[in-house]
């Protein structure tokens, strides 16, 4: 599994948010995040008017912090929540 060496610290696995690059189209994306979700962890997808290809580049953009936080508060997803927003966000 791609997260599968991930260092846990003994914490649960909804104590973390896995977050990769906004890139809906990259094959190789949409696995990890598949495979993150299909390993339990809660992970963010990103709305539909982020176009931003990562938190880098927000930040470049403009976006404040505490807006890049709430973005990602409001779409951490998992379980079949996860699987079903990714559907969608793969075939923006």
């Amino acid at each position: 599994s791609i997260v599968s060496n991930l260092p846990m610290l003994g914490k649960n696995k909804t104590d973390f948010v896995i977050i990769y690059d906004n890139e809906n189209r990259s094959k190789e994306t949409i696995k990890k995040i598949e495979s993150a979700i299909n390993s339990g962890y809660p992970v963010c997808i990103w709305p539909d008017k982020i176009l931003s290809k990562d938190i880098n580049q927000m930040i470049l953009d403009g976006i404040t912090q505490d807006k890049i936080i709430k973005i990602i508060n409001e779409n951490t997803y998992s379980g079949l929540e996860a699987k079903l927003r990714l559907q969608k966000w793969k075939r923006i």
